[in-house]
Parts: C-alpha cells; structure tokens; sequence
C-alpha cells in the first residue's frame, strides 16, 4: 500500500516547488496520471478514502479555511486540472 505525502496537479508542482526536477528522476515514489482514478490505481490508496479527501480539500479550497491541516488561504489551489502527481512516502513492497 502506498501513502501519498501530496497530491496536485503538475503545473502547480512545476511553478512551486523547486526541487521537482530531482524528485522526478526517483520513478518508485512519483506518480503521474491524467486521472484522479488512475492516480489512485497507481499509488495503491484506497479509491473511495482518496476521492473523499480530495472532494474534501478542494471544498476546503472553495471556503477558503483549510480546517484539517490550516494551511494559509494563499496556499490552497484546488486539485481540479490534470496531469495529477503524487509524491508517496511509502509504497507496496517497498
């Protein structure tokens, strides 16, 4: 089982975190899909617990208060567009 650290679409990955490009070269832990449903197939989460938290943070995005993990209102951009990425701490077999 694999336990995505984040999830977003990749132009905001691209444009904000500037240690993409190193962090793209490890294949086992980064995964890219152009589905939120294929995402999940690819990381091994649980498809319904993975469609409700990102129904949930993108609904937290909406109202502006992220009340789970209080990140600033500056910093909460909805997981809507594709290409999707997850970056996995851990993954089956691993």
């Amino acid at each position: 089982m694999s336990i995505g650290s984040w999830i977003n679409n990749e132009e905001i990955v691209k444009k904000c975190v500037p240690k993409f490009a190193g962090m793209a070269k490890d294949k086992r832990y980064l995964f890219k899909a152009d589905t939120l449903a294929e995402l999940a197939d690819k990381t091994g989460v649980d498809k319904k617990n993975f469609f409700e938290t990102v129904e949930n943070y993108n609904e937290c995005c909406e109202r502006g208060v992220d009340s789970e993990f209080f990140k600033s209102k500056d910093s909460l951009v909805p997981i809507n567009k594709r290409s999707f990425l997850s970056r996995c701490t851990r993954s089956h077999g691993a």
